[in-house]
């Protein structure tokens, strides 16, 4: 299988070895770079229903970081140079964690989907990093090359946690490129959930899927307790026409990739 430049180096670094942290439990656990090495993460599922809970109406479903972040960014040239100046930065001070020198390097404050609520959305692993505007990082030896580079994209400077408990155990920051207006979508949509059906009745949830609410406050013919919740199946069936609905995450949907 032929994979692109952004494909794999998102799968390198979920798969990458990011070692045994002192505040990691992943002995007893299982850490996530483990795990993804003993799969085919692109053969994962965009979108899987963990739960489903008719008592509280609730449904539970985790994303594919994997697809995730290759559906929303681009590992090109000027990405995989800015992450070698950010690297260099680093190299320059000998400062750790990487954490603080993204910070340093940015002026921005890092952003953890672990603080989140739900924590870390509906992606199936903690992401840590900054989405900043470019030229940033180029030094004056690329002054020329200033003019070429794309403006109308954002960067994310991103760190995926691969370990086990999320308080250590994270990637090498890696550089990536964000279509514009890219960067609002992913923060907004990190916890969303949506649960449509074909007949066109539709719900969102913006707190992991705890609560629903009327997609686009559009007005249902039923409220969201009458639609039917089968914990055993794991499905959700339309109150309005009694058909299978579906279920989305994170603006990926369950047959978002194929």
């Amino acid at each position: 299988m032929i994979r692109s430049a952004t494909e794999s180096k998102i799968q390198q670094m979920l798969t990458e070895n990011t070692g045994v942290h002192l505040l990691d439990s992943g002995d007893a656990y299982g850490r996530n770079w483990e795990r993804n090495r003993a799969i085919d993460i692109s053969e994962k599922d965009p979108v899987i229903i963990d739960e489903v809970i008719p008592d509280n109406q609730e449904v539970i479903v985790s994303v594919s970081t994997y697809h995730f972040l290759k559906e929303h960014l681009q590992y090109t040239d000027w990405a995989e140079r800015e992450t070698e100046e950010f690297h260099q930065f680093c190299k320059d001070r000998s400062e750790s964690p990487q954490m603080h020198m993204m910070k340093k390097y940015t002026g921005l404050r890092v952003i953890n989907t672990f603080d989140m609520d739900p924590p870390g959305g509906v992606l199936d692993q903690i992401l840590q990093f900054i989405i900043y505007d470019p030229p940033l990082g180029f030094g004056d030896g690329l002054a020329e090359d200033m003019c070429r580079i794309p403006v109308d994209r954002s960067w994310i400077l991103l760190q995926i946690h691969g370990g086990c408990d999320v308080r250590g155990g994270y990637t090498d920051a890696v550089v990536f490129e964000i279509e514009s207006g890219g960067s609002e979508f992913i923060l907004f949509n990190l916890p969303v959930i949506t649960v449509e059906c074909e007949c066109g009745v539709a719900w969102s949830s913006y707190d992991g899927g705890r609560t629903m609410e009327p997609r686009y406050s559009v007005s249902m013919p039923h409220d969201w307790e009458d639609v039917i919740l089968c914990e055993d199946e794991k499905e959700i069936y339309c109150a309005n026409c009694g058909s299978a609905m579906q279920v989305s995450g994170a603006g990926l949907g369950s047959g978002e990739d194929e």
